[in-house]
Order: C-alpha cells, then structure tokens, then sequence
C-alpha cells in the first residue's frame, strides 16, 4: 500500500465564513500548489516517487485538501524510498514556504548576499538590513523563478472584503509556520497573465468534466495524465451539456487551449463534448 501524507491549502474571509467560496474560484490555486508540488518534487529528484492528489475540494469548503503519494511503496524492490517519503515530501513542503518567506523578505528592496559557511547557505539582506538565512537549493529555486505562476494561481483568489488569506496545514489542520499570505501581501506573489503566449482552436483532449456551475457553464477538466484545467463551455446547445454532466465517464472535448510560455495548458473554451460512447453539443 501506497505511504500518504496529506497537506491543507486553507483560505479564510468573509466568503469563507458565511459559505459562499465556490469551486471555481479554487480551480487556480488547486492548479496551483499541484503544480508548484510537482516542479520542487522534480528539482530535487524526487519525481519518481511522489504523485499529488486533490482528496477534498467542496463547494464552500476553506480547504482544499491534498493527498501526497509514494507509489514507490508498491514494489519491494523501492522499500528504502518509502522509509525516506514523509521526510522528503516535509522537504518539498518546506521548500515551497522558504520561497513564501524571501518573497516577503525581498519587497523592502535594496537586497544584497552573502555566501555562509559551506556554501549551503546563502543570507539575503534587505534595505532594512533584515537578514534570511535560507538553502542555497531554495534560493536557486527563487532566482530561476520556478514556482513563480504556480504560487500567483495561489493568491489570486485572495479579494478584499471575499478571501483574505491563504495558509498551508498539517494533516491535523495545524498552520505551516511562515506559509501564511495575507490579502496586502497579494501583490508581492501576482505574476502579469501575459504570459499566456498560445491560443490553439480545434484541440482534441481526453478526460472527464468535474466541479460544473451551471451558473457559469464553467468547471474542472481532468485530463487522463491526472492535469486539472479550467474549462467554459461555449458551445451552440448549453442546455444540452447541462443535462449531459450527470455523465460521469470519460469524455473527449474539442476545445479553444489556451497554453502559458512553457506550453502548459492553463485554460479551455470547450465548443463539443464526446463520450465514449456517442456524443453531445451539436444542433
């Protein structure tokens, strides 16, 4: 059996309070730590063994709740590596909250560096002469701007007066010391959506529609490589495909992608939905 740890992205506010957080307004920040997870995993050579899974992700839910997996655990062979998992998805983890950390560190400017004892560790002085003592690793990983998009996706739910911060827990919902982002701090992690570069019409993808709004006609498209994207649909027959979403199989959706500038697919305007077995969205 599979070692799991499990990781809360939580979200507080008045939206949060009274229930009226939706889905869709989690959709990038889902994407996001998923996905900031999965880049931190690979630079430290941990990709053969962790997979990120969303286990709780309700309509007016605060958190998003997310199962981290050591597949590894089901070969004998790989018996060392689950021995090493929760340590090494604590560093993944913590990796991503040192980079939280110099973000806010580095917005009073006027920053300079020093190399410290073995050169490991690298101390960033700002303009206060506040000092952050941080691994060198997690410092290359801010200077290569590695989960810059990913942790954008994070606070751009964050809104005045709606949701006004965000913070990673334990599996025992105990706060992740130095992961909290308050709605004044938004700006310093906001990365511009020009860097959506492609727009491709006609694209064929395989998966299954999840979290609709029939409000919006808008959702959660997982894709079968396990990827999460926004989806609006736009096709001639919405009533159509609003009857249709109790469908639960796996569908193929011709789509309008949207890519960012490392040709991840970041959105899609679905025009047509095809089951396996016959299709819908047509006249």
């Amino acid at each position: 059996m599979a070692e799991e740890t499990i990781f809360r992205l939580a979200y507080t506010g008045p939206d949060v309070n009274d229930g009226r957080i939706g889905a869709e307004d989690l959709i990038e920040a889902l994407q996001g730590f998923s996905r900031a997870y999965e880049r931190i995993s690979n630079y430290e050579n941990f990709h053969d063994a962790h997979r990120v899974k969303v286990v709780g992700l309700d309509l007016g839910s605060t958190e998003i709740v997310f199962s981290i997996l050591e597949w590894a655990a089901h070969n004998p062979q790989q018996v060392e590596l689950v021995k090493v998992f929760a340590a090494s998805a604590a560093t993944v983890i913590g990796s991503l909250v040192t980079l939280i950390k110099i973000k806010k560190h580095l917005r009073k400017g006027g920053n300079t560096i020093q190399v410290n004892g073995d050169n490991n560790t690298i101390v960033i002085i700002n303009s206060a002469n506040e000092q952050l003592s941080v691994p060198k690793r997690d410092y290359e990983m801010n200077e290569k701007k590695l989960v810059d998009n990913e942790l954008s996706n994070i606070v751009r739910p964050l809104e005045e007066n709606r949701i006004e911060s965000v913070e990673l827990r334990d599996e025992n919902k105990r706060p992740i010391e130095g992961s909290a982002i308050e709605l004044n701090e938004r700006d310093l992690f906001l990365v511009s959506k020009s860097s959506v570069t492609t727009t491709r019409d006609d694209v064929w993808l395989s998966g299954e529609l999840r979290s609709h709004s029939k409000k919006t006609d808008s959702g959660l498209f997982i894709q079968d490589n396990g990827r999460r994207i926004p989806y609006k649909f736009i096709g001639p027959n919405p009533q159509q495909f609003r009857d249709e979403y109790s469908y639960t199989g796996q569908v193929r959706v011709k789509c309008r992608a949207r890519f960012d500038g490392e040709m991840n697919i970041t959105r899609i305007d679905v025009n047509d939905v095809r089951r396996v077995q016959g299709s819908f969205g047509h006249n």
